[in-house]
């Protein structure tokens, strides 16, 4: 049997020991919920990238078709700017 004393060590180092879990715990739940707004970051960057280069994509789509319709000197001289620029004008 534990003494009163003994008995009070005990509860204390118990306590001391919950005490640490809760920490250890508590910094892992944090690094976790910053590591999963960094990703969150991440794929709003690659989200940004894919609709910019849609967007380019479907600009160099419709100035295309615009050609192939009216090839005027005018519309070729804007196609080939913005084929070597990557920037079309419509």
């Amino acid at each position: 049997m534990l003494t009163g004393a003994k008995l009070t060590q005990a509860v204390l180092a118990a306590l001391g020991l919950l005490l640490v879990l809760f920490a250890v715990l508590s910094i892992d739940g944090a690094q976790r919920a910053s590591d999963q707004a960094g990703a969150v970051g991440r794929s709003g960057e690659v989200v940004q990238a894919h609709l910019r280069a849609q967007a380019a994509f479907s600009v160099e789509d419709e100035v295309e078709d615009v050609y192939e319709d009216d090839p005027s000197p005018a519309l070729r001289a804007r196609f080939s700017c913005g084929a070597l620029t990557g920037q079309f004008r419509t």
